[in-house]
């Protein structure tokens, strides 16, 4: 930052102006650094995520029409900041709602989806590429490795734990975790598979198990010190601005990459 310069010895100025000119440098000054603090939490996704704690288990239908979840105040996906900023907007609304008991992280997922897509046949297939999914990242703050869930509109789920991403392309390191331990539910309002019409809607629940959040023998405080990305693959004949997906998360990325952890956003369990 520029230091302002002291005034030579017996300038006679106005008072007036050099006070102006204090007050101006003063405002600038402020200004710059509510931008550089503005910036910084918008980038880092460090605002946290509260989560409240629910008194009963819920039990896994697929449906986020239940009252259960209706309390719980939603959080919006969007499309990355580096496309909002050429000019894109997001085309199809996404938003999750979060709960958790001592037992349990649960995930509710509510899309808006004209051409509802899923062609895996099971679990554990590479099913972001294979049609809609939602996911979740998990991550502790003081770790390298972090967990991806994937769960798609039949009901199929993906697991992965990786390493790091200083592994990222290393041969013969499959991060898949087998058999799925999470539990989930979807619903579709639509024709699954039938882009001949439009659809309208698809929602999941998935419920992560606290006891099986350890990584490598490495065991985090499982309800403390977590970092968290939601974030959704949109596959759609409709879509009119770009090829292939629409990806869209919470917090949202400075630019498409979903692996991103630096710009997770702490969770923060509230009792």
């Amino acid at each position: 930052m520029r230091q302002q310069r002291r005034a030579p010895d017996g300038w006679n100025g106005s008072t007036q102006i050099m006070n102006t000119a204090k007050s101006v440098h003063g405002v600038l000054l402020l200004f710059l650094l509510a931008s550089c603090a503005h910036q910084r939490t918008s980038l880092s996704g460090s605002v946290p995520l509260a989560v409240h704690r629910t008194a009963m288990p819920i039990q896994l239908d697929g449906s986020v029409d239940k009252p259960v979840w209706q309390q719980v105040k939603p959080i919006r996906f969007d499309i990355p900041r580096e496309l909002q900023q050429q000019g894109q907007s997001l085309e199809e609304a996404g938003a999750a709602r979060l709960l958790w008991d001592d037992q349990y992280l649960y995930v509710a997922f509510d899309f808006t989806d004209s051409d509802v897509v899923a062609n895996g046949t099971e679990d554990d297939q590479e099913h972001h590429n294979l049609g809609d999914v939602a996911e979740i990242f998990l991550k502790p703050t003081d770790q390298t490795w972090y967990w991806e869930f994937h769960v798609t509109p039949a009901g199929y789920v993906s697991t992965y734990l990786h390493h790091g991403r200083g592994r990222f392309g290393l041969q013969g390191v499959n991060s898949h975790v087998k058999p799925r331990f999470i539990e989930a539910a979807a619903r579709v309002r639509g024709t699954l598979n039938d882009d001949r019409d439009r659809d309208e809607r698809w929602t999941a629940e998935v419920a992560i198990p606290w006891s099986k959040l350890d990584g490598f023998g490495e065991k985090p405080d499982v309800k403390a010190n977590w970092t968290i990305l939601l974030a959704r693959y949109n596959y759609t004949r409709y879509r009119t601005q770009a090829t292939g997906p629409e990806l869209s998360s919470w917090p949202v990325l400075s630019r498409a990459a979903y692996h991103l952890v630096e710009q997770y956003a702490p969770l923060k369990l509230v009792p």
